[in-house]
């Protein structure tokens, strides 16, 4: 178990004159249960801080909603109290923080961040006029820098549209050291879109989510998992890159302002956030019936023959023992046939067709 790894966990539907999203309260509350299962993050359930809009809503009648607009905040401020103590000198509190939001965001202006790699998470009090928000990335840089933790990953499933708002850094970091911040090299951050794009929810199954959210739990569930079952920063960075736009219609897909691929800086340090068990595919092969009765084979990496057999006329040809994640060459060398192919790793039964 991670016993001494953290986590701050947000989810924000409801806004007072902003449009409310359906997804972020279901998205925390499913990353929230990655990250505390032992299959998952591992971290105990006490060690994270959960924010949803549902724990800040009044059954009706009641009185208006208290809402969690300065509960993301104070989140990180409970950390920083319990780090400094009663010294007043911040100690490390444990290897890895973990920051989730989702809600409404917004880019910052060019002239507060030229390089566009910060994104500011509106709050729920947060409106058309007043963006009240938490710089999320800057406030887990401070914990890394002090020496709190010792790597940060943070995860924002939020647009990144430019408004004129001026950053709210927390007082307790020295505005003339928020640059080197950015020095620090133990870290991974995920944006759900690049600079300049909104981020998008959309129903699956019936039930509306983030597409970076689910593409996110789909990767650390296993889709993005080396083979030998490491679910790392890289790997989680690939997987999301090429696959996110997967889990659109060909008409999102054209749609210039629905982002393809999240913002991931490449890592400078690999991280392991989980390890599964390996997954493998079963792969079945349809050939045309002039190649039945004929040797096959399916290469892998490094062109090694990983499988082999005959051809059988009526019926597919099975793979004898599935497949790990990667690609692969299958080949009817007696009658010049084949065809490449590449295997995620969740894709459970996979059907090539050859010839």
């Amino acid at each position: 178990m991670a016993v001494d790894d953290r986590g701050i966990v947000v989810g924000i539907t409801t806004y007072p004159d902003i449009a409310p999203l359906q997804g972020p309260e279901l998205d925390a509350e499913e990353f929230f249960d990655w990250l505390t299962s032992s299959s998952g993050g591992d971290v105990p359930a006490d060690r994270v801080d959960k924010i949803v809009s549902s724990d800040f809503q009044p059954a009706a009648p009641a009185a208006a909603a208290r809402l969690p607009a300065q509960e993301v905040a104070q989140a990180f401020h409970r950390l920083q109290s319990a780090s400094l103590g009663t010294t007043g000198i911040p100690r490390r509190l444990g290897r890895r923080l973990y920051v989730y939001a989702a809600g409404h965001g917004a880019a910052l202006p060019f002239g507060a961040d030229p390089e566009r790699s910060d994104a500011a998470f509106l709050v729920a009090d947060a409106t058309k006029f007043n963006a009240t928000h938490v710089m999320t990335k800057v406030h887990a840089l401070y914990f890394l820098n002090a020496g709190i933790f010792d790597e940060i990953a943070v995860f924002m499933d939020c647009c990144r549209i430019p408004i004129n708002l001026i950053p709210n850094y927390p007082n307790y970091i020295n505005a003339n050291a928020i640059d080197t911040l950015e020095n620090e090299r133990r870290t991974f951050f995920a944006f759900a879109t690049k600079w300049g794009l909104n981020a998008r929810e959309k129903p699956f199954n019936g039930v509306t989510r983030g597409i970076f959210t689910t593409a996110l739990i789909a990767g650390l569930k296993g889709a993005a998992a080396n083979p030998d079952g490491t679910v790392t920063s890289r790997s989680l960075r690939d997987y999301l890159l090429l696959h996110m736009k997967d889990l659109l219609t060909e008409t999102e897909q054209r749609d210039p302002f629905i982002p393809k691929r999240p913002d991931i800086p490449a890592p400078a340090v690999e991280f392991v956030f989980t390890t599964v068990p390996p997954q493998r595919v079963n792969v079945t092969v349809t050939f045309p019936m002039h190649a039945a009765n004929q040797p096959i084979r399916v290469r892998g990496e490094g062109f090694r023959i990983v499988a082999s057999g005959q051809t059988v006329g009526g019926t597919p040809w099975r793979v004898p023992d599935p497949l790990p994640k990667g690609g692969y060459l299958v080949q009817i060398p007696g009658l010049g046939l084949e065809k490449e192919f590449t295997l995620i790793g969740n894709e459970g039964m996979f059907d090539v067709a050859i010839g």
